[in-house]
Order: structure tokens, then sequence, then C-alpha cells
């Protein structure tokens, strides 16, 4: 849970710009933080290794260009303020909630902005996976394996999640390229990371912190904003409770 990085709520960052003058995403940034989340995890997959474990000290540069994909800058190609303006785009207003759905297929856009870690992304349109375009995409120029992020949007139940499905959930966990899954309860995402028993794990974007900047990591206040991208406990809830509503990311 600690290597996992955290992205939660901010603010005093720069505007999000017109028509709002926010500066923090408290109360409706919740899923495009998970989204952020679920990004993050796949490039220190790709980058890092599966393995890879953070500590305080760590001071390794592809973690760090990682984390700076993050920050709540107009510049950041992760950042809050890209993700609300592609939002924008496709009719979201600044400051409204976002589904599972809906950030799949933003996440799908966003990785036109970032050529540094090469790897494709797939979400079916309607349900429906087109498997040989599938595969094109997971294919470079010359032919070679390029790495694929497939989001699967899902609905398990009509208001509440149909009991029928937890077995199911339990073994995706199990699939070691899964990296998460996009849900929670209603009206609070959750990134989706693991289980014990009857109980799903989660790292949760609800906490308010001040955006910061760890920079190479060299100064103490950059070394204390590293900490902010990591969170100490491993809240957990009942799967049963799960909005039905999910993206799966195997």
């Amino acid at each position: 849970m600690l290597s996992r990085i955290w992205l939660t709520y901010r603010r005093l960052f720069p505007s999000l710009g017109d028509p709002s003058d926010m500066t923090s995403d408290r109360g409706w940034g919740c899923m495009l933080r998970c989204g952020q989340m679920l990004l993050a995890e796949a490039l220190v997959r790709l980058n890092l290794g599966r393995s890879w474990r953070w500590t305080t000290e760590c001071s390794d540069e592809n973690y760090l260009r990682i984390v700076r994909l993050f920050e709540d800058q107009p510049s950041a190609p992760y950042s809050l303020h890209v993700m609300t303006s592609l939002g924008q785009a496709t009719g979201k207003n600044i400051g409204e909630w976002y589904g599972p759905n809906t950030v799949a297929h933003l996440i799908r856009r966003l990785r036109a902005n970032e050529e540094w870690s090469s790897f494709a992304v797939s979400v079916p349109i309607n349900n429906v996976m087109i498997v040989d375009q599938t595969r094109a995409l997971s294919k470079k120029s010359d032919g070679s394996w390029k790495p694929l992020l497939l989001l699967l949007p899902l609905r398990l139940g009509v208001d509440t999640l149909n009991d029928i499905y937890i077995e199911t959930l339990k073994r995706f966990f199990h699939v070691p390229q899964g990296l998460g899954i996009l849900g929670g309860a209603p009206s609070k995402a959750l990134f989706l990371i693991g289980y014990v028993g009857q109980d799903v794990l989660y790292l949760d974007p609800h906490t308010t912190q001040d955006s910061v900047s760890v920079g190479r990591k060299e100064t103490s206040e950059e070394q204390q904003a590293d900490l902010t991208y990591h969170c100490r406990c491993t809240p957990r809830m009942p799967f049963i409770r799960l909005d039905p509503s999910i993206a799966m990311v195997p």
C-alpha cells in the first residue's frame, strides 16, 4: 500500500481557468484523482517494475518523473488542469462529478499528451471490444509489442452491487497484470487495489492537501512534498457496499 502513489484532493493550485477560478478540487474531483492513481500505477509497473518499493529516501529519477507528471500545474501532462480541460471538450463543466466510465474514456484521450512512457490505451465502446483493433493498438510501427492499458467499464447490478460478482472481483485481484478498479461507494470514488476476506482494500482520495512539487527531492520542502504522495493506512469496506458502476483494469 505504501508504495502506491496516492493522489488526493489538493488546494491552492493555479486556477483551473475560465469560467471557473477554482483552486481546489475538494468535493468533486475524487474520480479524477482515482484515474490519476491508476495511471501512476501503470507508469510505476512499466518504468520501475512490479516489485519496486518506495522508501522515504527514494530519489530514483524515474519515480520522481512519474510524480511530476501528476502535479497540479497546467504544464503537467496528467494534471487535474489537463484532465478538466479534456472534460470540458466533452461537455463536463469544471466542478462536475465524474463517473468511472467517463474517466476511463478520458484516460484514453489523455495519453496523447505524454510520450515518455509508450503504452496504448483501449476502452470498449458500448461494452463491445473489437479484438483485432485492440491487438493493433498493442503493436509498434516495427511490429514489436507495445504495452496496453485495457479499461473495462462495467455495471455489476442496477442500484446496488449484485453479490454474485464478489468472487469474480476477488479473483481479479489475483491477476498479476491487474492494476486496480475505478469504483467506490455511491457518490464517493475510490481506487480499489485488493481485498481481505469480504472487504475490499482501497486508496481514498478524500483528503485535502496543499498543492506541492517534489522537484528533484533535494530540499527539505521537496522531501516533505513526496511524503504527501503515499498513504500510511489501509482502509477497507465490505464488497457489498460498492457502487455497481466500475472500470476494471486487468
